[in-house]
């Protein structure tokens, strides 16, 4: 754990400024959270970015992410990625090989899957709100959440909704190593009329796979 992080997080919320926002960060993402869960499906593509503080360098990949209550499947870094509520599957097709896992934490999920985020925060993290801002001349609330558990490798994570539409515009993780991730959403679609068979990978439909159980 890096403890220097750890105290600077804890200095963060000794600022009453910070507690006094908190309970309109909880009313917005209460808002969103119920707006996202009134959806039987969402899909919705994205740009992931890999920001690294000290090569100075940013790296992004498009992708996309599909989810349906507990399930996803996501495409992004030449990896295709499926998850059905217990099992992860994650397959490289340039080597034709499959990784199976079982996530025994759901902050394993979260960095997936960043919808994960709103079920449930308050018991993950502490949060705040950091204002309203513009983006693109549409307002946009930004909102910080901290891991309660301080041994998590990101120090905070910041979210954007759109303000009218309530829709997830991104999410970055302040990673303590120095690389941060950004996320950024785009092209959402909802309820879409999808099996769960959508999230499960089949070996049938890869002839030749190499599958490694790491369960």
């Amino acid at each position: 754990m890096n403890k220097l992080l750890s105290i600077i997080t804890l200095i963060i919320f000794a600022f009453p400024s910070f507690a006094q926002d908190e309970e309109t960060a909880k009313q917005i993402l209460d808002d969103f959270s119920s707006r996202l869960n009134s959806f039987s499906s969402v899909k919705a593509d994205f740009t992931f970015t890999d920001i690294n503080l000290r090569e100075q360098t940013n790296d992004s990949y498009e992708g996309n992410v599909t989810f349906k209550g507990d399930k996803f499947r996501l495409n992004v870094l030449e990896t295709e990625t499926w998850f059905n509520g217990k099992t992860l599957w994650n397959f490289l097709p340039d080597v034709n090989e499959v990784n199976v896992s079982e996530p025994d934490q759901e902050d394993d999920v979260i960095l997936y899957n960043p919808f994960k985020l709103f079920t449930s925060p308050e018991a993950r993290f502490k949060y705040g709100f950091r204002g309203e801002l513009s983006e693109g001349g549409e307002p946009v609330y930004e909102i910080d959440l901290i891991p309660l558990d301080l041994e998590q490798e990101y120090s905070r994570i910041r979210i954007r909704i759109l303000k009218l539409s309530m829709d997830l515009l991104s999410v970055k993780y302040f990673r303590k190593d120095g690389n941060n991730y950004l996320i950024e959403m785009s092209n959402l679609s909802t309820n879409i009329d999808l099996p769960d068979s959508h999230f499960s990978f089949r070996v049938s439909e890869h002839p030749g796979v190499e599958v490694i159980d790491l369960r």
